[in-house]
């Protein structure tokens, strides 16, 4: 058997594996040296510091270790523990290398949540999870927050996605890279401004470029979260008044609202009086209206489970965790294939497309969901298998259908490969753009394919110039093309 060296960090841990990577860097399962229990950790480590841009990334790493330094005390309620942090080289298992010629590289070190991502959890479960075990969890989830907000801290990118499980399948809450203090030393509330979140759920006063309270912004996205949980599914696409479904919460048609989203999903219909009634609260444009956490952990969706006694507490945890066994099951089945389908291979012969199997097709669909935005400008990597297709063939044959799609669209094809920016002119369709200072009758969008290293591809879209909402419609129908390219 091949021996694969393993990296060194800091003389102080050894990285096993990599299992994630994110727009600060990477993420290992990691040991630390001379524990003799073999405890196993998380390390994330920093990107090396290439550009401006890696520079903003670099400060909101060491931003979320300020952040974690106040949260991590003996309560730790459903936060990571920060255990070490530091600025070390990384080396090669068994090598010689000279520390002179090394980068150092940012780290830090907390829980290691083996059961993963709940997203991937609830994208097994289309119909969301019974309501009953969606209220255990959210509560856990409403303590977190609430935790994290006596320690004068809002979160400001909560999401499914930033929820991670621990070994009984109860809530880490994640990625504290955007977090921010609530109050400033005199006790005075801080206002905020700009864009930071992740869409669906960011507040609608980001959108109108309005200042908000970091609370009422969390409490927004908790809401997000609360309908994730109970449905599977996501309730709008953004909480601009011009969204189909988010129109009818702003101008109050709540009817209107349930009844349009119970057409879109049909699981909706079977859903408690209570948890419509919590919600639009929630998601209230008004940030004025929306409740406070302590209010939510006492609305009477929460009473049956306020009500249990600890020996039903403990029942109804096991039955959550078969659930949620099942869903492991199902995940970890789909992904052995996906892993199996991979074709790391490329030649420098065409082929044809060819057909896609059942489960590269849900991979697809399922990596192509919104996730997370650096302060509203760029998406996070959305995979793409592109097996049958060569990807400088994809890529021209991409640029295009764009072409074709946009007469007036003008492209400029980087030197660089495998990379072009693509320009928009846009026509207001509404007054309330006015109100944004990034005013601006053009959407430029960057979109660059990269090669990983499982032979597979990344696409990534950055907006260059233009307002949000013009850059998530055009992302969205260049999505369209691109999985049109790919069946």
């Amino acid at each position: 058997m091949e021996y694969n060296p393993r990296k060194i960090l800091d003389n102080k841990y050894i990285l096993k594996k990599q299992i994630g990577a994110g727009t600060q860097g990477e993420v290992y399962l990691a040991l630390k040296i001379g524990d003799n229990q073999n405890n196993e950790y998380v390390v994330k480590l920093s990107k090396k510091k290439n550009s401006s841009e890696d520079e903003e990334e670099q400060r909101n790493f060491m931003n979320e270790i300020e952040i974690l330094k106040k949260l991590s005390n003996s309560e730790k309620k459903y936060v990571p523990q920060l255990y070490d942090y530091g600025n070390g080289y990384l080396k090669t298992e068994g090598s010689n290398e000279d520390e002179s010629d090394l980068v150092k590289r940012l780290y830090l070190v907390i829980d290691y949540a083996e059961k993963g991502d709940l997203y991937y959890y609830l994208v097994k479960a289309p119909t969301g999870l019974k309501e009953l075990h969606a209220k255990y969890l959210f509560k856990k989830i409403l303590e977190g927050i609430q935790y994290c907000h006596k320690a004068n801290i809002c979160h400001l990118d909560i999401k499914i996605g930033n929820i991670l499980l621990d070994g009984n399948f109860d809530p880490i809450i994640t990625d504290f890279g955007y977090s921010q203090l609530i109050k400033d030393s005199n006790n005075n509330i801080l206002k905020k401004r700009g864009i930071v979140g992740t869409f669906p759920y960011i507040c609608p006063q980001i959108w109108y470029n309005e200042t908000y309270n970091g609370i009422d912004a969390d409490i927004f996205s908790l809401g997000v979260v609360l309908f994730n949980l109970v449905t599977g599914n996501c309730g709008f696409a953004t909480s601009h008044k011009n969204d189909k479904n988010y129109k009818n919460i702003y101008y109050k048609y709540f009817n209107s609202y349930w009844k349009d989203i119970t057409d879109e999903f049909p699981c909706i219909k079977n859903i408690s009086k209570e948890f419509k009634e919590l919600y639009i609260k929630m998601v209230s444009y008004n940030p004025e209206k929306r409740p406070s956490i302590d209010n939510i952990l006492n609305d009477p969706w929460m009473m049956e489970i306020n009500k249990m006694n600890e020996e039903e507490l403990d029942n109804l945890h096991k039955n959550i965790m078969e659930e949620f066994i099942e869903l492991e099951v199902k995940k970890n089945s789909d992904n052995e294939v996906i892993v199996a389908n991979k074709n790391t291979a490329y030649t420098d012969k065409d082929t044809d497309a060819g057909s896609r199997s059942e489960s590269q097709e849900q991979y697809f669909d399922e990596s192509l969901k919104l996730k997370k935005i650096k302060k509203g400008e760029k998406f996070a990597n959305h995979y793409l298998k592109i097996n049958e297709l060569l990807p400088a063939k994809f890529m021209n044959v991409l640029v295009e259908k764009i072409r074709q799609k946009y007469e007036d669209c003008k492209i400029e094809v980087s030197e660089k490969k495998f990379a072009f920016v693509a320009k928009f002119d846009i026509e207001q369709d509404f007054e309330e753009m006015e109100e944004f200072e990034e005013k601006s009758n053009i959407c430029n969008i960057k979109i660059k394919l990269y090669e990983d290293e499982e032979g597979g591809y990344f696409i990534n879209f950055i907006k260059k110039q233009g307002l949000i909402e013009d850059y998530y419609e055009f992302f969205t129908e260049i999505k369209a093309i691109i999985k049109k390219l790919l069946e």
